[in-house]
Formats: C-alpha cells, sequence, structure tokens
C-alpha cells in the first residue's frame, strides 16, 4: 500500500513538474497574461478546452492573434472572421485593438492555405475595414500591403482601383498600378519603379516589362531598378541588358553592363565563364572600380580559379592599393603553407586594416605558431591600438612558454580595454600570473598613476571602474574624483540620448494596450519609423527607443530596447565604456529576462544560467520576434530543423518554435545537451549551438593540440561562430562583473 502510494505521488510530482516547466512562471489561467509574455500555446489551450472562456472581444482577439503567431493561418482566419469588428471599432474600451485585429485578419488571408476561400472574398468589404480605422494610427499607412496583397491574391483589381484616390504610400501607389496593368488600362511605370523591391511576386513584373522601352528612360534609378526587375525573370534576362546599355549610353559607364552581362551569363548557368568574363575585362581595362575589383576577385576564388584570382589581386594592389585576403585557394588565412603566409603578410603587413591583420594571424595560429609569433612581432607597432592584436599576441606568447612577455601585454589591456573582449580575457590571465611578475605589475601601475590627470573624463571614469575589480588597484581611487567623473560622463550621455524631440502619437499611447505586447510593438516601432523616415541619424532609433522605454518595458517587449541601446553604446563611445554610462542605461542593455527560469530549466547552475543568457543576448538581444536571414527563431534563435529534433528528443511533439516559452525551453535544452556532450566545456558547447556539433568536434580534431581555450577561439574557421563565442564570452563578463561588483 505504501509503495503505490508512493509511485502515485511520485507520478503527481512529476506531472507537477512537467506543468511547472511549460508554465515558464506565467499565470496559466490567465490568457491575457499568457499572451503578453509570448506563451501563445497556453492561450490556444485555455480556449480550446472552453471556448466560452473567450467572453469578451479583446479575449477573442488574442485567440485568433495566438493562432497567427504560430503559424496557424487557416484556424487565425477562421477565428478573425467570427469577430464582430464593427462591435470592436465601437467599443470605448477596445477600440485601440481594432487597426490590430484589420492588420492581422488580412496577414491571415494572405497565408491561407486555400484558394477557393480567398477567391470569395468580399473585398469591398476589406477596403471598408481599413478605411475605418483612424488616419493618425502608427499602422495606418502599413495596412496598404496587407489589404493589397488581399485583394490582388483574389484578383479583385476593380476593388484595388477604388482606393485610388486614398492618400497612398508609394507601396500602395504599385499596387494601384499594378491593379491598372493587370486590367489594360493605362498606369504609371514610375510608381511601379519605385516601389519594386517591396513586392515577392515577381510575375507581376512580366507584362509591364514586356511593354517598357529602355529608350524612354533618362534616369539612372530607373534603369536600375528595370535592371533589377528584369532579372529576376528568365525569359526578360535579355531586357535587363537592354536596360543596362541605356544605363551606360546615359552614364558611358561601360562598366555596370560589363557587370550585368556577367550576372546574366550566372543566372543562366554560366557561373565559371561569368567570372572569366570579369577578369579578362578587367585585364582589357585595369582601371574600373574598387567594387568591381572586389566582386571579380571573389568570384574568381568561389570557382577556384585561383591563379587568376592572384593576378587580379596584385592589380589591385597596384591600381588601387587594396589587399585581398581571399587571395588564393580560399584565402590567404586559410592557406595551408604557413611559410607562405609569412611571406605574404611581409609584402603588404603595413597596408592592411586591423581585422586583416588579425585574419593573418588566425591562419599562422591553424599551421605554425611560431610563424604567428614572428608575425606578430613584425607589425606589434602597427597594431597598438589594436586590444585583439595585443591579446592574440599575448595568447601567443604564453602557449610558446614565453610567460613574462604574455603577461606584458595582458597587463597591458588591463588598463588599456578593461571593459572589452580582450581586456575581460586579460584580466582573467593577469590576475593568475601576476604573483610572478609583480615588479612589473607595480611599476607599470606607477606609469598609469602619474599620466591619470591627463586622461579624459571618459577614460578616467573607466580606469577607476576597473579599478573596483581589483581590492590592490581600489587603493588608488579617489572617490569624489570617481563621483565627479561620474556625474560628468552622465551629463554627456544624456545631453545626447534625449536629443530627439517628442512622437506626438506616442504621446497618446493607449494604456488599454500595454497587455497586448505584439500591438505595442507594432505600435511603437512603426511610429518610429515614420518619425524617422526622412532622417538617416541611425543614432535616433536608439534615443526614440530610450525616450518611451517605459512603455517598452511594462508590455515585457525591452528585448528591443537592448537591441538599439547595445550597438547605440558600441558606435558611440565602444563596448569598453559600456559601465561609464549612468546604472539606468546599463541596467537596460544588460537585463537580465526570465534569468531565473532560465536558471531552473538548465539544472539550478547560476553560471550556466549566465552563459545561457549571455548566448541569449548574443543571439536576439532578448527579442521574442525575430527571425534571422538562415531561418533562426525567436528569443533562443533555434533553427526549424535542430526544433524538430528538440522536440523528438525531448518526446514533446506539441511544442511550438514561435511560442516564446517553448522557443525559450527548446533552447536550454540544446545549450545544456551541448554543454554535456562536451564535456562541460562552455566553448566548445558554445561552438557546438552556433556551428554544430559535427563542426566543433572536426575544429576539436584539427587544433586540440592548443591548449588554450582563448588561442582555440582564435583558430575556428567560421568567421560568425568565432565571433558569436566572444561576444558570448564579452556579455558573460559583463553580466559577472554587474553582477558581482558595485560599479556605481
Amino acid at each position: 500500500m505504501k509503495r503505490w502510494l508512493f509511485l502515485l505521488v511520485a507520478a503527481l510530482s512529476v506531472t507537477i513538474y512537467i506543468r511547472s516547466l511549460d508554465s515558464g512562471k506565467v499565470d496559466l489561467t490567465n490568457p491575457l497574461t499568457s499572451y503578453k509574455k509570448g506563451h501563445y500555446r497556453n492561450v490556444i489551450e485555455i480556449f480550446e478546452k472552453d471556448s466560452n472562456k473567450a467572453d469578451t472581444l479583446e479575449l477573442q482577439y488574442i485567440w485568433a492573434s495566438s493562432y497567427l503567431e504560430l503559424r496557424e493561418y487557416n484556424k487565425a482566419y477562421d477565428q478573425f472572421k467570427k469577430i464582430d469588428g464593427n462591435a470592436l471599432l465601437s467599443s470605448a474600451e477596445y477600440q485601440d485593438i481594432f487597426p490590430f485585429y484589420i492588420r492581422r485578419y488580412l496577414k491571415s488571408i494572405q497565408n491561407h492555405e486555400d484558394a477557393d476561400t480567398i477567391a470569395n472574398l468580399d473585398g469591398d468589404q476589406l477596403i471598408s475595414m481599413v478605411r475605418q480605422v483612424p488616419q493618425d494610427s502608427p499602422i495606418r499607412s502599413y495596412l496598404d500591403q496587407e489589404l493589397f496583397s488581399a485583394l490582388w491574391g483574389n484578383q479583385n483589381y476593380l476593388a484595388m482601383l477604388r482606393l485610388n484616390n486614398r492618400n497612398l504610400s508609394q507601396r500602395g501607389k504599385a499596387w494601384i498600378a499594378l491593379a491598372n496593368q493587370a486590367l489594360n488600362q493605362a498606369y504609371k511605370v514610375s510608381d511601379i519603379i519605385d516601389a519594386q523591391s517591396y513586392f515577392a511576386n515577381n510575375l507581376a513584373y512580366s507584362n509591364i516589362l514586356k511593354t517598357l522601352d529602355p529608350a524612354n528612360f533618362r534616369a539612372k534609378g530607373d534603369l536600375t531598378n528595370l535592371v533589377e526587375m528584369s532579372l529576376r525573370l528568365p525569359e526578360y534576362r535579355g531586357k535587363a541588358l537592354d536596360f543596362a546599355k541605356r544605363y551606360t549610353e546615359l552614364t558611358k559607364n561601360l562598366e555596370y553592363q560589363a557587370w550585368v552581362n556577367s550576372r546574366v551569363m550566372a543566372l543562366s548557368g554560366q557561373r565559371k565563364d561569368a567570372a572569366l568574363y570579369l577578369y579578362q575585362y578587367i585585364k582589357d581595362s585595369p582601371r574600373v572600380s574598387t567594387h568591381f575589383y572586389t566582386n571579380t576577385h571573389a568570384q574568381l576564388v568561389r570557382h577556384q580559379l585561383d591563379d587568376k584570382a592572384d593576378e587580379i589581386a596584385l592589380l589591385a594592389n597596384k591600381i588601387h592599393r587594396q589587399n585581398f585576403f581571399f587571395h588564393s585557394k580560399g584565402g590567404i588565412e586559410f592557406h595551408s603553407n604557413p611559410d607562405y603566409i609569412l611571406e605574404w603578410y611581409k609584402t603588404y603587413y603595413k597596408n592592411l586594416s586591423p581585422e586583416q591583420h588579425l585574419e593573418v594571424l588566425r591562419g599562422l595560429i591553424r599551421t605554425d605558431i611560431v610563424k604567428a609569433e614572428e608575425a606578430t612581432d613584425l607589425s606589434i607597432s602597427y597594431n597598438m591600438k589594436n586590444p585583439q592584436f595585443i591579446l592574440i599576441q599575448g595568447l601567443i606568447k604564453e602557449h610558446l612558454g614565453k610567460e613574462e612577455e604574455a603577461y606584458k601585454n595582458y597587463l597591458r589591456l588591463i588598463f588599456q580595454d578593461p571593459f572589452g573582449y580582450a581586456g575581460i580575457v586579460a584580466k582573467e590571465k593577469e590576475k593568475n600570473l601576476r604573483v610572478y611578475y609583480r615588479d612589473i605589475f607595480e611599476k607599470a601601475t606607477q606609469n598609469i598613476m602619474e599620466e591619470f590627470p591627463k586622461f579624459y573624463v571618459q577614460d578616467k571614469l573607466m580606469l577607476y571602474k576597473s579599478f573596483l575589480l581589483d581590492e590592490e588597484l581600489a587603493e588608488f581611487i579617489d572617490e569624489e574624483d570617481l563621483a565627479q567623473a561620474q556625474k560628468d560622463f552622465n551629463d554627456i550621455v544624456y545631453k545626447d540620448i534625449k536629443l530627439v524631440p517628442k512622437i506626438p502619437i506616442l504621446e497618446k499611447y493607449p494604456a488599454s494596450l500595454s497587455n497586448l505586447a505584439l500591438e505595442t510593438q507594432d505600435y511603437i516601432e512603426n511610429a518610429i519609423i515614420e518619425q524617422m523616415k526622412n532622417n538617416k541619424n541611425f543614432h535616433d532609433y536608439a534615443r526614440y527607443y530610450y525616450k518611451y522605454s517605459d512603455i517598452l518595458t511594462n508590455s515585457d517587449i525591452g528585448g528591443y530596447l537592448t537591441f538599439r541601446l547595445y550597438f547605440y553604446i558600441r558606435d558611440k563611445h565602444g563596448y569598453t565604456y559600456l559601465p561609464n554610462y549612468p546604472k539606468e542605461i546599463v541596467d537596460l542593455t544588460f537585463p537580465k529576462p526570465e534569468f531565473e527560469q532560465i536558471k531552473e530549466w538548465s539544472g539550478g547552475d547560476e553560471d550556466l544560467a549566465y552563459w545561457m543568457l549571455s548566448s541569449f543576448m548574443a543571439e536576439s538581444h532578448f527579442r521574442k520576434r525575430v527571425y534571422s536571414q538562415v531561418g533562426a527563431v525567436g528569443f533562443a534563435q533555434v533553427m526549424p530543423y535542430t526544433a524538430t529534433d528538440i522536440k523528438r528528443w525531448m518526446k514533446r511533439p506539441d511544442l511550438s518554435n514561435y511560442d516564446f516559452y517553448d522557443n525559450l525551453r527548446m533552447g536550454i535544452y540544446y545549450h545544456k545537451k551541448m554543454y554535456e556532450d562536451f564535456d562541460n566545456d562552455i566553448i566548445l558547447s558554445l561552438a557546438a549551438y552556433n556551428a554544430g556539433p559535427t563542426a566543433t568536434n572536426r575544429w576539436l580534431k584539427k587544433y586540440g593540440h592548443i591548449q588554450d581555450k582563448y588561442l582555440f577561439i582564435e583558430a575556428i574557421n567560421y568567421k560568425e561562430t568565432r565571433n558569436y563565442v566572444k561576444i558570448i564570452i564579452y556579455n558573460h563578463g559583463m553580466y559577472r562583473i554587474l553582477n558581482d561588483f558595485d560599479l556605481y
């Protein structure tokens, strides 16, 4: 009896535990809370079990919208269709939802799988719905795309033309022109050309291109757009050559015509011939642009035409002083002969960019670390302001047993770049070696303090903050001077970040949307985009997000602010100055969303949880609805095929990669699996999370003789993975510093 009772209790405990994992700390009984947090699967489960619970227009809306977010378009369409739009619009409580209801309903129509359903839509009804969206709504101008796409999908061209007198966006005007063309009526070609990059349906251009005469065009921009339109359609690539020829007649730019010729050849399957065509063009006319050299060289390397790639590289260096790293065999940094790499470096090192110096060093680290040391000794005077070069030289020296020389590099970095990636790594190294080289440490510290009064406020503050991390250096801090430096820098930061004026529509942000995170995101993003449409200062995006940070944080979409601030700080002062910023800005830039949940799901290991948090920050900056170019999804950036494997491993086919908590849970599961598969080596597990275990095992086999983990990172030959691991090390270092030390 006791055994039976024990088993029952155990079973109940497991059930409760699994359910708690699914909950993600969300109140599972409250669909609004789940929707705000991005737990769409739970919203649907609630209403599918009891549809009577969707007893308000708001709840009906989030039910339909949750289907849409999970890519269940047919169900979303069916649910949106049940909502009384007029009642929603006339409701004082919920009318702010109406524009989003229209937009998402149209999105479900566009993606519906049943062609007959779409063909039978009432176009006039859709138009009537859109017209009821207030003109001052932040998403008003963006409804054109959804509306016209839906009308075009069921060939309702006449309905589209009834919108011709509205104040349309450029995209809307292009749709009107396409509708006129489809009905064999007069249309404005310029409207289509100006908006051609918006459209995925290239077939819409087919008949248009047939009727256009290149001789009728004089604007260079129109002609290049027409070239791009023509190249998309196989039967009109010949027309692309005609437009390019007309461009050349007007500009005398023969280079552009040659480039279009090569693209037509490549798109027709003659890729190698296209590369040879470009090569011969340069040989005949070497004074082409740097852009033409770069593209030609890349094509030759891609097709393994190494000798010809070398010829072009030499010409580029002679004509433009260009240096190509993809010099032969796929790139100088991947050459198998270290003598060749070093000799090449000795010839060109004075003309290289900071990143190019690093690429050569990585190539030598992979092949011959002794020669890598020779390269660093040769060019160190050209790289004294490049923290990563100084770090790599130190790592090489330490690998070769020259610890004193390595120590000097690490010590230099803890003063020069204390909060950058190089400084964070150097701090760990220097701390372990200081006991052996105390005299060097004390002399360097004395020199720094003698120079201290000459430093600018940002450098003085950065050093004071770095001293706070070190008991021996902390005694040199003048607390009054530190406080004044912080105040002075705060004044600089706030003066800059508060430069932007108010956005009137955001000043009237409806509080009723604060529980609707998706809608708030669209509301803010579109309002800022509209405000910025004639503004080329990209820092203003960060300034606007900061200005309206309360809306973002209250709506649980602070990741969009984190993303903007992170790169704003990088571009304004550099990562190493981040701790200088006012504490509230640092906290917004390095938040800890769902940290306790991450810690729980990762097994209770706090430091491992910080590594995972640092990874998610690098992956998405905590944005829940972000999709990479290669298809990675959401907060944890889980690839769809990886999600399929994870669901199989977890025996949880019900999980959805588009649900925030499912995405987070799968990301944590995969991180933990990689961590365990690679014997709890965090560096290898991070590389595997990004590049996959197969590539990581290959690097381990090939570069396993490099014992130092930071030097091993430099040997990784996937740039994305190498940078990914280094960014996470930086993020983790900053989280630990901000968590373990009082910098304010």
